[in-house]
């Protein structure tokens, strides 16, 4: 993502990602009109064929490391085993590296909502780090 300013600093042409937070604001990098493209898997499909994993419904109190892409944050959603959803979970931590994260990115689906501005459809990562009971 890049505005005008970073994106001639860093020798790149800009993706119009400037925003401000409000009026008395400078402007920054922000996401918006920011979305990874649908798939061709329905999200029953991608449950299905998950043999087990986390289907995550929302993230608490997470950190990002910019310089490395280390992040970990709290988690909740369901637990889905041999294709089926199991049973509600909370309390978990995530943990990996964004670009771990994204190169594991083994199914799509097809459930891109473009009424939000951040947004992406039902993604399944191969293999991240979930810790919790």
């Amino acid at each position: 993502m890049y505005n005008t300013i970073v994106a001639k600093r860093a020798g790149v042409k800009s993706s119009g990602n400037a925003s401000r937070r409000g009026f008395a604001a400078l402007p920054g990098i922000g996401p918006h009109n920011f979305y990874m493209a649908a798939g061709g898997s329905s999200p029953e499909k991608i449950i299905e064929e998950t043999e087990k994993g986390l289907l995550l419904k929302g993230v608490t109190g997470y950190g990002i490391n910019p310089v490395n892409g280390n992040f970990s944050g709290g988690a909740s959603g369901i637990w889905v085993e041999n294709g089926k959803i199991a049973f509600p979970v909370k309390g978990l931590t995530v943990a990996g590296a964004a670009r771990g994260m994204l190169n594991g990115i083994d199914m799509l689906g097809n459930d891109l909502d473009l009424n939000k501005s951040f947004t992406s459809p039902t993604f399944r990562i191969k293999l991240i780090q979930i810790g919790g009971e």
